[in-house]
């Protein structure tokens, strides 16, 4: 399904989460207690949203910042179901990415599982709150004409 959104108009984007998380350190050597996952304490009504994470304490190979889930509340076993997984992403560290979650679904939370070897994180998350266009009507027109005349041209045979 084709889609236009209007992702460098800054009105079109909504801040919906901010925080930081550190691990807790244990013992004096450097154990550490790992940071724990990142339930976004908002209902996300768009499907398209852009997540950014910041980590100040990494290693110059550590690439891996944790996995995002998108999950929704289906009462499949009764009232207290456990929540239903509808996607997961991986997350590079010290990146923004731009995610669009499949269009059946209206209503989802979040959580980030971050990697247990972090000792700081930080994530921003943005929800695109613009409009969507859908070409697909205009494209089912085009090809309705292109069809039409294609029968025109048999026709005349």
């Amino acid at each position: 399904m084709p889609e236009i959104l209007n992702l460098l108009d800054a009105s079109s984007w909504n801040q919906v989460y901010t925080q930081s998380k550190n691990a807790v350190q244990v013992t004096p050597l450097g154990g550490y207690i790992p940071i724990p996952a990142f339930e976004v304490p908002v209902i996300m009504h768009s499907r398209v949203f852009v997540i950014r994470n910041i980590c100040i304490n990494t290693r110059p190979r550590w690439r891996f910042a944790g996995n995002l889930k998108s999950r929704v509340a289906a009462p499949i076993a009764g009232i207290n179901s456990p929540p239903v997984e509808i996607a997961s992403f991986y997350i590079q560290l010290n990146r923004t990415k731009l995610i669009v979650l499949p269009v059946f679904v209206n209503n989802y939370d979040l959580v980030l599982e971050t990697a247990t070897w972090l000792k700081d994180l930080s994530i921003t998350i943005w929800e695109y709150v613009g409009v969507i266009e859908d070409t697909t009507e205009e494209l089912i027109g085009v090809t309705r004409v292109d069809i039409l005349r294609v029968e025109a041209k048999i026709d005349a045979f």
